[in-house]
């Protein structure tokens, strides 16, 4: 088990499970509930038939519910007396979820299995106290309020993706959810931003890993996350970056209404959508993004998608 999770399953061997299937289950709900067959027989060292005898035993226990997404089985912990005895929020996994989001948290699972050496933090209390502890705030946490029926609350790092905190690293993960656009990646990086300046204030470096499934995810991602860590000292100005925007949208309107005169060449459409393309690079390099001290992507190979 990870130094964040040693013994977490402690709890689990109590109800009846082997101190390796404990430790799995509680790996699975510190990443948000979802596993799949090929993760579970990775974990334990087995074949994929064999894993399925453990699966078997959840359902027949009734721990877990299991469905089908993009022809491929995932399972699901379910249980709230599960999640109560470890510690988490009860209701995790209660609820099933939109598929981006279980692939998005079988991409964590994937990552905390080859990544088990790093001081994970699994549960939101433990998150707060780590940081508060290093000096930082809660004020400066990524955090929303809860929504819904019941009393209102604020929630910390609301997403829920695998963090690590100690022994000298700083180290947070994103997961891309397939949309073909780095505006979700910003967004999350933008919420952090003020944890980030504070970790580095204090010395701690801070690192971010963003989680693909496929090549593409994996080439938008780390050119995003290059920006956050090789700022161009000769980037554009706001001023230059605003002038680009006006002239691509200028462009782009041409191109929908038919006005040839208005491209960069009469009547050529490809060197308008060229110039657009180099337009949309300006944009990109005037945005400013967190800074981090290093930052990587990495690429499941064991879920749909892993090796496009």
């Amino acid at each position: 088990m990870t130094a964040g999770l040693e013994g977490r399953g402690e709890p689990l061997v109590k109800l009846g499970w082997s101190r390796r299937q404990a430790d799995w289950i509680a790996l699975v709900c510190a990443a948000g509930g979802y596993f799949t067959r090929a993760q579970l027989a990775a974990y334990l060292g087995v074949s994929v038939p064999r894993a399925t005898r453990v699966v078997r035993k959840m359902l027949i226990r009734r721990i877990a519910a299991e469905e089908v997404l993009e022809r491929l089985k995932v399972c699901r912990i379910n249980s709230t007396k599960i999640y109560g005895a470890l510690g988490f929020y009860p209701g995790r996994g209660h609820t099933p979820l939109h598929p981006e989001t279980v692939f998005a948290r079988l991409l964590a699972l994937d990552y905390l299995v080859e990544r088990l050496e790093l001081p994970w933090l699994p549960t939101e209390a433990e998150q707060v106290r780590a940081f508060e502890a290093a000096g930082i705030p809660r004020e400066l946490l990524p955090s929303c309020r809860s929504s819904g029926p019941g009393p209102k609350r604020v929630r910390y790092f609301p997403r829920g993706l695998p963090l690590a905190f100690g022994g000298g690293r700083a180290l947070f993960t994103f997961t891309d959810q397939g949309y073909a656009t780095n505006q979700p990646l910003r967004v999350w990086a933008g919420r952090h931003r003020r944890l980030w300046e504070a970790l580095r204030e204090r010395g701690h470096p801070v690192e971010a890993v963003a989680l693909v499934r496929t090549v593409s995810e994996l080439r938008r991602a780390r050119r995003a996350l290059d920006l956050c860590c090789n700022p161009d000292p000769t980037a554009a100005s706001g001023r230059e970056g605003r002038t680009a925007r006006r002239e691509r949208e200028r462009i782009e309107r041409a191109i929908l209404e038919g006005d040839d005169d208005e491209l960069p060449v009469p009547g050529d459409i490809q060197a308008g959508l060229r110039r657009i393309a180099a337009l949309r690079e300006i944009e990109e390099r005037v945005r400013t993004w967190p800074r981090l001290d290093a930052g990587a992507v990495w690429r499941s190979s064991r879920l749909p998608g892993g090796w496009r």
